[in-house]
């Protein structure tokens, strides 16, 4: 008896808990973030992995494979629909970012340079579609894509003398002991 008293009494506590996370609000768009509900590799600054878009819609069309030479972890969807997607290319081991359009072809793209393996690559685009990361000398960088009579570019921004090594390897003494992986638009009592 005490047995099944305890296994009703568990089921209804986890089909609780189970409802409460089901019904959960939307994760908050923070401030700096891109408005698309791709703006990061995770879906927004708090890795929740969801999104306020609608996925595939029944279509005849097939996916298609889209080769950029690279790892590609880090797929950010900008407010016109194109895509950037920050890479590792196989050869020299760097952050590649290319531009993409809505239906996959390759726009343009620059390689970039990191401090680690997968230093950088998991960046965001903000509010003004442009990709923000910190590069393999600890620079906070801006990109953005520009169309230059129907060439499109990548421009690359650095935010004025916004250097971070000393907060990245203050705690270590040696050039290369660490690096930045990720970064998030946060509020102004985060920042450096």
């Amino acid at each position: 008896m005490k047995t099944s008293f305890y296994l009703k009494t568990l089921s209804t506590i986890l089909l609780s808990a189970t409802l409460a996370v089901a019904q959960a609000a939307p994760v908050p768009i923070a401030a700096g973030l891109g408005k698309s509900g791709g703006a990061t590799s995770h879906g927004d600054t708090l890795s929740s992995d969801t999104s306020p878009l609608r996925g595939p819609k029944n279509s005849s069309r097939a996916p298609q494979l889209i080769s950029l030479s690279a790892a590609c972890p880090n797929l950010m969807v900008l407010s016109d629909g194109k895509v950037m997607a920050m890479c590792v290319d196989y050869i020299t081991r760097n952050p590649k970012l290319t531009l993409l359009d809505k239906d996959g072809k390759v726009l343009t793209n620059i390689m970039l340079t990191s401090a680690s393996l997968l230093g950088s690559v998991y960046a965001y685009a903000n509010e003004r579609d442009e990709v923000i990361f910190v590069d393999g000398y600890h620079n906070l960088i801006s990109i953005r894509a520009q169309n230059q009579n129907g060439k499109w570019v990548l421009h690359k921004n650095p935010f004025g003398q916004i250097h971070l090594a000393r907060h990245v390897l203050g705690h270590c003494k040696k050039s290369g002991c660490d690096s930045v992986v990720a970064i998030n638009p946060g509020s102004e009592a985060d920042d450096v």
